[in-house]
């Protein structure tokens, strides 16, 4: 016979709110193993193998829906999505990186004039988002 958990230990084993469960069930995600007639939920290791599935693509950085769409197909291209997902993750590094710099360069700016200049922080920015699609775009070719 299989052993089935209350959401309450589910939610423990799996480290994850009982509301994200409540969640799940409610956008189809993760329905529990079965719900009594008083409408508690019980969870088996079926689900938790399920839950750590979604984890998974959750760290990854897929969205939830994303996510339903990946584990409820029978024919996912995972070699595309998984490239697909690491792009995006690159553009975001990239992204990260502009940010970084732009806070750098307003800082030593601001140790300096010991005041914000938001004309020179805006045309510092310009010039990295507008260079970014440059940068993103350039650095395939040398990589």
């Amino acid at each position: 016979m299989s052993k089935y958990w209350s959401i309450k230990k589910f939610s423990k084993l799996a480290k994850v709110t009982v509301r994200t469960l409540h969640y799940y069930d409610e956008q189809g995600l993760l329905k529990p193993h079965y719900k009594n007639e008083a409408g508690y939920r019980f969870y088996s290791d079926k689900d938790l193998e399920y839950f750590k599935r979604i984890n998974s693509l959750k760290y990854m950085g897929f969205n939830l829906k994303q996510i339903k769409s990946i584990l409820s197909s029978d024919n996912v291209n995972w070699l595309e999505s998984l490239d697909l997902q690491s792009q995006l993750i690159q553009q975001e590094i990239i992204q990260l990186r502009l940010k970084f710099i732009l806070i750098n360069h307003s800082a030593a700016l601001y140790s300096i004039n010991e005041e914000i200049d938001w004309h020179n922080i805006f045309s510092v920015m310009d010039f990295l988002t507008n260079g970014e699609s440059f940068l993103s775009n350039g650095s395939e070719e040398y990589t």
